[in-house]
């Protein structure tokens, strides 16, 4: 005869919850990637360096001195403080219910001429006729995926989650 022993309870209750736990787990450590994400571009604006460590072609002469007259900032990215206002990320579910990290910035927010951010930060990451490319989100991308490798968020979470139980 076998005699079983231990916490059959808890391992019950830890059967049980084990969805539940890991779609938290997940989505806690996605909403982590998601402010790391956001963070990562906030700073590359500040310090005008994409993530990566990779600087962006300065800003034509004629007009950074238009800027500057304009009294806005000469830095790329800031011509007011909209842009970087407009930086964010949530979590949304894609056609098959699983959860998605989108970040960058708002569809809505608009620049003091009426220009759509999401257009801005089209023409600065990839560059237009007029525009050379400065790559700020797919540089912030490559990082996040980084730390998320190095800091294993999602492993931490679910194994936070699972001691609770």
């Amino acid at each position: 005869m076998i005699e079983l022993t231990g916490d059959h309870e808890r391992l019950k209750k830890i059967s049980d919850s084990l969805r539940e736990v890991i779609l938290k787990g997940c989505t806690q450590a996605l909403m982590q990637a998601g402010l790391k994400g956001e963070g990562d571009a906030v700073k590359a604006i500040r310090n005008q360096v994409n993530s990566l460590g990779e600087s962006w072609k300065p800003l034509n002469e004629d007009y950074r001195k238009q800027k500057i007259a304009d009294g806005q900032s000469e830095k790329i990215y800031v011509q007011t403080s909209t842009y970087m206002q407009s930086i964010t990320s949530n979590l949304t579910k894609n056609g098959r219910g699983n959860l998605k990290l989108v970040y960058g910035v708002r569809r809505v927010a608009k620049d003091k001429t009426g220009k759509e951010a999401v257009n801005i930060a089209v023409a600065l990451e990839f560059g237009n006729g007029r525009v050379p490319a400065r790559p700020l989100w797919r540089p912030a991308r490559k990082t996040m995926l980084r730390w998320i490798v190095k800091e294993r968020p999602f492993q931490k979470m679910i194994a936070e989650n699972l001691k609770k139980l």
